[in-house]
Parts: structure tokens; sequence; C-alpha cells
């Protein structure tokens, strides 16, 4: 926490005030408001948000082509990033946010492509956290809704949530990864599983919410968080050859998932349980001896200037500050 609060750059520095202070940051006391607003000066004319900032069309989106529906995705992940970033304020971000609720939507549900094709789970579930990310709960209740309708949860093939999920449609009811109805995908779960934890922890009563997060949380933990039956990685976005990438620290994530956004989820939906005990045993694995984490994969969006090198031996300030607040 000193090494975090002592850090050069005032984007961790606003990172740590905001996402490891005693409240989450959400609701600064007034001594720490000047401080706040410093920070947030300072990081709104650092190198990173200018350079980030300048290849942002006027309608908000990023991206090189001239077609609008093809800069959804360019879009989504830097407006992603940024919220990941702490930076989900900046008017750069909701100007994105609002293109994307535009372009990047079939029915009110964030789809890839603008089309019924581009909705999945795991992508409907990082939206709705990103509107949640900046209080845009109008954006975010139609994510929810369709997670309450069509998220599938499944223990050797018996669903675990009641009112049963509907099929969305017949590809994604037996494509391998579907999510939906007839396979249960763990990436799907885990994204919209964040979605809905955010949502029942602001100011809406949901019921069906609060069940399905349950529901979610348990399959992880029979799974050691990160386990097959046999006690094998779980090759979540790997091949099976390479099942325990996935395990490495990272940031920003991607559409995968890494091992301490699990333990996030799980840590935070309910009390300690002894399954996550090897899920956090591997992420103490992980830890230098001057106790921070590196960054062992990347995925940097286009248009977002690098943020630092992969490293086993030198510690990640972004990495180390999702770790900490995982395990707290």
């Amino acid at each position: 926490m000193r090494w975090l609060r002592d850090f050069d750059d005032p984007v961790v520095r606003l990172l740590v005030a905001t996402r490891l202070a005693g409240d989450g940051g959400a609701s600064p006391s007034r001594a720490g408001e000047a401080d706040l607003a410093t920070l947030r000066s300072a990081v709104a004319i650092s190198p990173l948000v200018t350079r980030a900032t300048a290849s942002q069309h006027l309608d908000g989106s990023w991206g090189d082509s001239d077609h609008r529906e093809r800069r959804i995705l360019t879009t989504f992940w830097m407006d992603k990033a940024f919220a990941d970033l702490g930076l989900n304020w900046l008017p750069q971000w909701e100007r994105a946010v609002e293109f994307l609720a535009v372009r990047g939507q079939w029915k009110g549900t964030f789809s890839v492509d603008g089309a019924r094709s581009g909705v999945l789970s795991c992508y409907v579930g990082m939206a709705g956290s990103l509107y949640l990310a900046g209080d845009r709960r109008d954006l975010a209740e139609p994510q929810i809704r369709w997670i309450e309708q069509y998220q599938d949860v499944r223990r050797h093939g018996e669903l675990q949530r009641s009112p049963a999920a509907h099929p969305f449609y017949d590809c994604l009811e037996t494509r391998h990864g579907g999510c939906m109805t007839s396979t249960t995908c763990a990436i799907g779960l885990i994204k919209t599983g964040m979605a809905l934890r955010s949502w029942v922890s602001g100011d809406s009563a949901d019921p069906v919410a609060a069940e399905l997060v349950q529901a979610i949380r348990e399959s992880f933990l029979e799974r050691n968080l990160f386990q097959t039956s046999d006690g094998s990685i779980l090759p979540l976005g790997e091949r099976v050859s390479h099942a325990a990438d996935w395990l490495e620290p990272t940031f920003p994530l991607d559409w995968r998932t890494d091992l301490i956004e699990v333990i996030d989820f799980v840590n935070h939906t309910g009390p300690a349980d002894v399954r996550m005990q090897a899920a956090l045993d591997e992420l103490a694995a992980r830890q230098l001896d001057d106790h921070t984490w590196p960054l062992r994969r990347v995925f940097r969006p286009m248009h977002l200037p690098a943020l630092e090198r992969r490293s086993r031996r030198c510690g990640s300030p972004y990495v180390t500050l999702r770790a900490v607040a995982a395990v707290t």
C-alpha cells in the first residue's frame, strides 16, 4: 500500500484513492476531496490520457474504419480500459458510452456488431460492468435483464437457478462455450457475475440477480475457482496444453478472465470458504519477494498507449492494486 500511494504516476495514485479507500472511494471525506480534485486534474493532462483521447472521433468512437459498426469493439475496449484505469469520470469516457449505446446494441442489449448475432453473454456482462462503472444504470439495466433471462448455470448437467433460463437462439444453445441453456461457459459466468454483483450492490433490490450471483459463485467454488473435477486447471479461453495461461495476472483484462478477477468475484459475494484456498495459494505463488505482483499477460486495446512491459521480476502497480483489492 505504501508503494502504491507513493507512486509517481497520478493515474496509479488516483486508482489507489478511489479503489482502495475504506469505502471504495465513492464518497471521499471533505479533507480528501481537494486531493482527489488535484489528482483528477493531473490525470486529465497526463500523457496517457492526452495520447489516448487524441485519436477519439467526434462521435465518441475509436477506430480507423470508415464503418461505424466496425468501430464498436475498438471503442468498447478503449472505454473498458478507461474504466479499469479509473477514468470513467472523463467526458471522453461518457462520449464513448453514448456511441456504444447507439451503435453497439441490439434492442438495448450490447452487441459486438450491432446485430443479434453479436449478443454474447461475456460481452453483455462486460458491458453491464462498464456502464455501472460510470453509474449509467439506465444503460446497464437492459444488460442485467438479458443476463437474468438467458444466463444458464449448470453443475454436473443440473440447472442451478430458478426460474430456468430461456434459450436465446439456436447457435448459442449448442455451440461450444455458448453460455446459454445447453452449455455453461465459465468465462460467461464470471463476466455476467461481475455485472450482477455491481448491480445488486447498488440501490436496486433484485432478488433474481442476487440468486443468480450465488449460483455463479457456487459454480466457481465447486471448481476451487480454477480446477476441473480431476484437479487439473480449467482451460478458460486457452488451449488445454496452455491451460495455466489464464491464471497469469493481467492488465487491462480482455474478453477472457484471470485468477485475480475470479478471486475478486467470489471473495466479495459471500463469506470466506475453504474451497478458495487453492486459488489464494496460486495467487500468493505469483507474488514477488517485495510483496508486489508482476504483469505476466498483456492486453492493450488499439489507441491505448503502452502502460508497462510484461515482467517476471518487476512489480506492476496496476496488477498489485487489483490483487490487493481482490483479497481485501
